[in-house]
């Protein structure tokens, strides 16, 4: 009975901190496809853009996820049991302009509180980036 009083601590704390650390490298992945969609997005409302969609850029962007829109719209599909408000969405046109073949870079940020959370209080903020050259 000594050896598991010693042990079960260990061996739960070594448990949670794995989930923990899964947890944050699944929010990290999709954190890392929401800047793909929201990049995939900017590239098609460059200056050429079809009269149907709104041009955006070459001014930096910032809106959160919840917001009107079509690039939060096409992240906002993928935010299951996360609050759109907690996700930052950040555009911006590398070369000042948002004519084709011009880069676009797309920034998105969430806090992510595990397990740790509860003891320490402490959050991570999770940052991903994706570039992409407009294509009109």
């Amino acid at each position: 009975m000594v050896e598991a009083a010693i042990v079960l601590p260990v061996f739960l704390t070594l448990v949670l901190g794995l989930l923990d650390l899964a947890g944050a490298a699944y929010r990290y992945n999709l954190v890392s496809e929401l800047a793909r969609r929201g990049v995939r997005e900017a590239i098609v409302h460059g200056s050429q853009a079809p009269p149907r969609r709104v041009a955006l850029g070459p001014q930096t962007w910032t809106a959160t996820a919840a917001a009107a829109g079509d690039v939060p719209t096409a992240i906002r599909s993928l935010l299951a049991g996360i609050e759109p408000a907690e996700v930052t969405i950040r555009l911006d046109w590398l070369d000042g302009n948002n004519a084709p073949a011009d880069r676009v870079r797309c920034t998105v940020t969430l806090p992510y509180r595990g397990a740790t959370y509860l003891l320490s209080g402490q959050q991570m903020t999770l940052r991903a980036t994706s570039t992409m050259a407009i294509a009109n």
